[in-house]
């Protein structure tokens, strides 16, 4: 438990002394997401084609509107 109170302390030592760190942090986190959502897409629009009344996931039909 002392490790994680000195990584506290010294990464909020860090981002005090260097603020563009949080900047890049979240730019990264978006970037990340913003991948993710594309290849989510990609791929789940390929996978069918033909389009159905219902989605299947496992054992489970969810119908569409």
């Amino acid at each position: 438990m002392p490790i994680f109170w000195i990584l506290l302390i010294v990464s909020g030592i860090i981002i005090i002394v260097h603020p563009q760190i949080i900047a890049y942090m979240i730019g990264g986190l978006l970037l990340f997401f913003g991948i993710n959502i594309l290849l989510a897409k990609y791929l789940f629009s390929k996978k069918n084609t033909s389009w159905e009344n219902y989605v299947k996931f496992w054992n489970y039909k969810i119908y569409k509107d």
